[in-house]
Parts: structure tokens; C-alpha cells; sequence
């Protein structure tokens, strides 16, 4: 009994010993006792696989597989056969270059060991970083990277007419299961995308498991009764569907290039070809290559669990959209002629980004939820997809229709109708959140657009070559990049959202799209807080035409709104006529440096500041204790507010003045006949109104607004 013990303790060492070179990731498989030995050898023995088992030997790839651990999805002979004889007119895997060898063997081997029942969601475990952390793998990570190592294709650069060679990340094999749509209609789902397949619920790509679960000593194969091509990119697809080739015509404008030195340099033999990868403009489309830069290992992973929707029209339906929009209106006579930047809103329209495979599901049952900006959706019915496709990254919806897209009717429709336009039209492209809200049908907004020439008149251009907005430093004396984030504030600041200004007499302070910065209009001139310098009055911008869509007044301006590069900190520091309540600001400590303390928790203010006569005239009511001091400022400032005059307020205002640890004190604020602010607190007991005075009243500062008041204000 003792010797049997002893014996049975040296297998499991010499098993574990064994194991010791197989990966870390052996941690999830189970070993059994009725295996038909390592993963080759196992298919070896199987009657349906031995093509497979050929194509491996071929490939002098049997000591690799019995290395580690490794998961086939082999193809059974008959369906290897059948491919083979459709494809290439042969009868044997021997017959085949070794490069379609490589497709079906290593395209249908992934790494590590996997049961069907971990292949699924909800019974994985990973070691790749999650949503979730490590450990049980998030939802939507459905994908597997095949062993397959595609060559490089080629693409035409439409910029210079050359062709490049692109390099290739590896392939993968999506696995469907009953869960894929949580619970919801997955057999109608899945046949709708894959008409010639059945779902079972053991499904890779378009092919049906039809033994699961075949175990080896390094890992398991599951029996497909299909082969499954490499699927591609969606890049790839256009290229090469005729039936999409007028919509990758407008695409491939906005793609570029990337030397892939990494790539070339990994090439053997004494001739090397120069490799690339492929990026775009705009992350909107950025994804559809899938093959951005393939030394990012996240680029993998993203790539896994995204299942972006594209849904890409037929020739015909796009030549008669742009038959209807850009050529009956006259505003071009041919394709050439209009401007990359006007046709991304219809590229874009069509390229659904996703990373929820719920979220980019194209449900037959339910095809109304493709936003085409702004409130509007676009109800697709069945018959609206002639065609379907499920790649590496994304699934494709061949559509006899166009996704028209809001921007070419709403409010911002000139910008893609006018060449003097393209610069707003390129920050547009990038701002899909500001673009959005003008777009939206049912509110009317207002756009006040300069043109090209305007914003090389205030010294930024657009350089072709960095693809980068550029100002010119006069100091250095050379254009330098400037954000996307700050180009996108100056296109915020020309965008009135659910504003339709049709009287520019009146004076009024409205406030751009995403809250960005105020402007004032008043006799048909428009100001903004951030563009004049200190001792300016007025930054005067004229309303030379109006030209609207069907929500909204469309106006081009002479000059241009820019960011507001001034904070209330920068006013308190440089104007005279906040010197007094500057120097009571440091006496209390409030401004240390290049900060301002009272203003430290919150994003915006309205800043009250009594004049420079009011203080002197009443310096006996002002504590001169610092903590006292510091009490009785904070309540001249009104935090997540910015109040200003000529609108319509009234009411009661939360201001910094703390009176216990959770409450404030508060004011009250309302305009006044002449359409000033009047202040005053809640006891009634003082008061004080805003000064007419543009140099130091209704301030508009990046950060908040400041007024100039003619008295004290007492909290009490």
C-alpha cells in the first residue's frame, strides 16, 4: 500500500513538472484522466480532422502546438474539402500555397486552453486589466487574436498616388453564445447577420460547433463544421466591395499614414518593403483600419472588445444624396470640388462607435436608434440592409439608403456649403457635442461664423502638412500648434444653443453653447469677455449677412470670439478700479500669488466688488480682524453663478459666507428697471447696484463675472 502511495505522489510531480513549461494561463484548465494525449496528437487521432492535422505538418508546427497550451477550432475534413474546391479549385490542403495553409490551420488556433464554457463570458477569467479589474472578464470581451499573422496589403494613398504597404495586426474569432445580446433575441440577431448559418448557441463566427469540449493534455479543440476566412477590417472591406466604393472614395480623404519602422525593420530577407499603418483625422473614424499601431498592446485588447457598426450605403443611394444636397443646391458641380471637411458629416454619420456589442447590435426587430445628429433618428427597416458582414472590428450593414446627416439642414448648413468656411467646418468635425446641440431639429440656435480669412486676420491658420491649427508668436517668430481643445472653444464661442437671436438692437448677455463664455450683443455689435485687452472697451464684430437652416439664424461675423484669456484673479490684479477690494483681498489672505482662495471650489462666480470710494468712504464698517475679514468678503462672491445685467434675474442667491458648517448666507438679485443688478440682503438692511461703467461692470472673465457695486453689502 506504502509503494503504490509513493508512486502514485512521483506521477503527480512528474505531471506537475510537465505542466511547469506551459504558460501561467494553464491556471482555469482542468486535466482529466481520458485524454487522447497533447493537442496534435488528440487531432491526430481524430477521423474528421485530418486535413487539419496535414496542414499543421506543413507547416512544421506540431512541436510549437505541443509546447504550450493552445485551443483549435479545426474544420472537419468535409468542410475543408468543400472550402478548398469553392475557393481554389483543389482537393487537398498539400496543394495550397503555404500562405491560405497558414489561414485555415493557425487562423483557427487561439493561445491558452479553453472549455466552451470559458470561451463564454460569464465562465472566463483573464488576466488583461477590465473594467472590473482583473479576474472575471467584462462582458463585451467576446473576441479571440488567432495565432494568424496576416501579410501586408496594400492601399492607395489618394494624397501623393502611391500605393503603400500596410502592415497587419492578427485575426480574430468572435464566439456567440445565448448570452452575446443579453438574453435578448439572440438566434433572430445572429441568423439576421449570418443568413446561411444557425445559431445553436455553440457558434464561432458564421460556423457551428459541432463537437465542443474535445480535451488534450495542453488544452482543447472544438470540431467546426465551416472554415472561417480572416476576417479583416472594415478598411479592407471597402476597399474591395465595388458596391461601397463611392463611399470609401469620400472616406480615404481623411486618412493618412504612419511609417511602421518597428514593422520593416522585423522583415527578413535582403529586400525590405517600407510598412505602415493607417490613422485618420478623426477619432470617429480613427478605429476602421483596426490596425492603428500594432505595437500598442492595448491596441489588442481594444480590438477585442469593440464591436463598432458601420453602416455603409450602396453606390447608388449616396450619388443621390449628394446629388440632392451639394449639387441641386449649386453650392458644387462635382465631388472634386467639395471640400473634405464638408463631406465628414455624411463618412462619419454612417461609422456608429462602440464598445458594447449591445450598444452596436443591429437589431431586425428594432432598427431606430441610429442618431444622425442632434434629436433626430433614423428608422431603418429590414429591407434597408442588402448586405451584412461581421469583422475584426466591426459589424457592417450594407444599406440602400444614406443616414442623412442634420449638419447639412440645420442652423450650421452653410458651413459645408461655402469653400470660405472650411476652418469652422474642420473644428466642427472634431466637437461632436456642440455639434449635436445645433443640430437638434427641435430647438432653434444661432451661429455667429467668421470665415477662413477671419481667423488668418487674427493670426491662426490651418497647416495642411502637421495637420494642426497654428498661431503665429510674433516674439518668436514662428506659427505654434494650438489644441484641439482650444479650437474648440473658439468654435463654442461663435454657437448660441436653443438661442435664435433675431433682434441684434437690444442689449442682451447670452451665454454660447456648453456654457463656454458670455457674449453681449447691443447695436447690432457682438462682444465677447476674453478678446478685448485690458484698456479696450469693446471687441466690435460686424453682422455682414444672414443666411439660416431650418432651426436657427445663421449670421457671418467680421472678427472673431476668442477664448476668454483673462480670470477674474488676472482683472483684480490689473485694474485700478478694484485696487481698494484687491488690497482688503490680501489683507485676509485670499490672493496668495497667482490665485484667488475664495474662488478655489468652484468652476464659475459672480464676483461683487464695491468701488474704490464706496471702501474709503466706509472703511469703519469693515472688520479689521483677518479671520473676520475673510468672513465678510465671502460674502460678495456667489458661487456656480454668473449674473449679469440686461437679462431677467430675480431671486435669491447662495453666496461664500459661511454660517454654520453646512449653510450659507444668502442675497438677493434682481434687475432693475434700467436693466441693472440691484443687490441686497435678505434683512433688507443694505443694498447696493451695479455701476454702468464697461471697463469695470458686467466684466465677463474666462472664469466668472465681476461687477462693480456703489455701496456695501452687510450679510446682517
Amino acid at each position: 500500500m506504502r509503494l503504490n502511495l509513493h508512486g502514485f505522489k512521483c506521477a503527480i510531480v512528474l505531471f506537475v513538472l510537465i505542466l511547469y513549461g506551459c504558460e501561467d494561463n494553464m491556471k482555469h484548465y482542468d486535466i482529466s484522466s481520458d485524454l487522447g494525449g497533447r493537442l496534435v496528437t488528440a487531432m491526430e487521432k481524430d477521423a474528421e480532422l485530418k486535413q487539419f492535422v496535414k496542414g499543421i505538418d506543413i507547416l512544421g508546427m506540431r512541436e510549437d502546438l505541443e509546447k504550450s497550451t493552445f485551443t483549435a477550432f479545426p474544420p472537419t475534413d468535409k468542410a475543408i474539402l468543400s472550402f478548398m474546391d469553392k475557393e481554389y479549385g483543389v482537393s487537398d490542403i498539400s496543394e495550397l500555397p503555404e500562405e491560405e495553409v497558414k489561414k485555415i490551420v493557425r487562423g483557427h488556433i487561439i493561445k491558452d486552453a479553453w472549455s466552451w464554457d470559458q470561451l463564454l463570458r460569464a465562465g472566463r477569467y483573464t488576466s488583461k486589466p477590465t473594467d472590473v479589474g482583473y479576474g472575471k472578464s467584462a462582458s463585451w470581451d467576446f473576441k479571440f487574436i488567432s495565432i494568424y499573422n496576416a501579410p501586408p496589403y496594400e492601399d492607395y494613398d489618394w494624397r501623393t498616388g502611391r500605393v503603400k504597404k500596410l502592415s497587419r495586426q492578427a485575426d480574430y474569432l468572435p464566439i456567440f453564445d445565448y448570452d452575446i445580446n443579453n438574453g435578448l433575441k439572440e438566434e433572430e440577431d445572429y441568423t439576421f447577420l449570418f443568413p446561411n448559418s444557425q445559431f445553436t448557441g455553440h457558434n464561432v463566427h458564421d460556423a457551428i460547433s459541432t463537437r465542443p469540449n474535445q480535451k488534450a493534455l495542453n488544452g482543447y479543440y472544438h470540431v467546426i463544421d465551416r472554415v472561417i476566412p480572416p476576417l479583416g477590417n472594415l478598411e479592407m472591406l471597402l476597399a474591395n466591395k465595388e458596391e461601397f466604393s463611392l463611399y470609401y472614395s469620400l472616406l480615404r480623404r481623411f486618412g493618412r499614414y504612419v511609417y511602421d519602422s518597428k514593422a520593416t525593420e522585423a522583415q527578413k530577407g535582403e529586400v525590405k518593403d517600407s510598412l505602415f499603418y493607417k490613422t485618420y483625422d478623426d477619432w470617429n473614424l480613427d478605429w476602421v483600419p483596426a490596425d492603428k499601431n500594432p505595437y500598442n498592446a492595448y491596441s489588442h485588447w481594444y480590438t477585442e472588445m469593440v464591436v463598432n457598426i458601420a453602416t455603409i450605403p450602396h453606390n447608388d443611394a449616396l450619388q443621390d444624396f449628394l446629388d440632392r444636397t451639394f449639387f441641386q443646391s449649386g453650392a458644387y458641380a462635382s465631388i472634386e470640388e467639395i471640400p473634405s471637411e464638408a463631406l465628414h458629416a455624411v463618412v462619419a454619420n454612417h461609422l456608429q462607435f462602440s464598445r458594447y456589442l449591445t450598444m452596436g447590435w443591429l437589431r431586425p426587430s428594432d432598427l431606430g436608434f441610429f442618431a444622425s445628429g442632434g434629436d433626430e433618428l433614423v428608422n431603418l427597416e429590414k429591407g434597408d440592409v442588402f448586405y451584412t458582414d461581421f469583422l475584426n472590428n466591426a459589424v457592417v450593414y450594407g444599406l440602400n439608403r444614406t443616414l442623412e446627416p442634420r449638419a447639412y439642414t440645420s442652423v450650421l448648413r452653410k458651413l459645408s456649403m461655402d469653400t470660405t468656411f472650411t476652418y469652422m467646418l474642420r473644428i466642427m468635425n472634431k466637437n461632436p457635442v456642440a455639434t449635436n446641440l445645433m443640430n437638434t431639429q427641435s430647438l432653434r440656435s444661432t451661429v455667429f461664423a467668421p470665415n477662413n480669412q477671419v481667423f488668418r486676420d487674427a493670426g491662426i491658420i490651418f497647416n495642411e502638412d502637421a495637420n494642426k491649427f497654428q498661431k503665429y508668436n510674433s516674439d518668436k517668430d514662428k506659427y505654434e500648434d494650438l489644441s484641439d481643445s482650444y479650437m474648440q472653444r473658439i468654435f463654442d464661442n461663435h454657437m448660441l444653443f436653443d438661442i435664435d437671436v433675431t433682434d441684434l438692437t437690444s442689449t442682451q448677455y447670452l451665454k454660447t453653447v456648453n456654457e463656454t463664455q458670455r457674449i453681449k450683443i447691443e447695436d447690432g455689435k457682438i462682444k465677447s469677455g476674453g478678446v478685448f485687452e485690458i484698456d479696450e472697451e469693446l471687441f466690435v464684430t460686424s453682422l455682414a449677412s444672414d443666411e439660416s437652416g431650418d432651426n436657427g439664424t445663421f449670421y457671418e461675423v467680421s472678427g472673431l470670439l476668442l477664448p476668454a484669456s483673462y480670470s477674474v484673479h488676472n482683472y483684480f490684479m490689473t485694474r485700478d478700479g478694484y485696487s481698494e477690494f484687491r488690497k482688503l483681498l490680501e489683507k485676509a489672505g485670499l490672493i496668495k500669488g497667482s490665485s484667488f482662495g475664495l474662488l478655489s471650489s468652484a468652476d464659475t462666480y459672480t464676483v461683487l466688488v464695491p468701488s474704490n470710494d464706496v471702501i474709503e468712504a466706509n472703511r469703519d464698517l469693515i472688520p479689521e480682524d483677518e479671520d473676520e475679514l475673510r468672513k465678510y468678503l465671502s460674502y460678495y462672491i456667489i458661487p456656480d453663478q454668473e449674473l449679469y445685467c440686461y437679462g431677467e434675474v430675480d431671486g435669491e442667491f447662495q453666496t461664500k459666507q459661511e454660517i454654520t458648517v453646512s449653510s450659507f448666507e444668502q442675497m438677493n438679485a434682481r434687475t432693475d428697471t434700467d436693466g441693472l443688478l440691484k443687490f441686497s440682503n435678505l434683512k433688507g438692511t443694505s443694498s447696493a447696484k451695479v455701476i454702468d461703467d464697461v471697463r469695470y461692470s458686467n466684466l465677463l472673465a474666462r472664469d466668472g463675472t465681476i461687477h462693480l457695486i456703489d455701496n456695501l453689502l452687510r450679510a446682517k
